[in-house]
């Protein structure tokens, strides 16, 4: 993995801990707002990694 990767990740790591804490004080809204800009960053790197390494699932076929 490059350092942007690695970077992403920890980013990642970050912001769910941020949601985590909106959805402890009630802020359900924002929790899901966070929620749906990770669910895209890691989409992001799944592709990313199915580019450089190919698909596992379709490895297995």
């Amino acid at each position: 993995m490059t350092k942007s990767e690695y970077n992403r990740i920890d980013y990642i790591e970050e912001v769910i801990g941020n949601a985590f804490e909106l959805l402890d004080t009630g802020r359900v809204a924002a929790a899901k707002e966070i929620i749906r800009a990770v669910n895209l960053q890691l989409r992001v790197l799944k592709r990313t990694g199915e580019k450089r390494y190919g698909n596992p699932s379709k490895a297995e076929e």
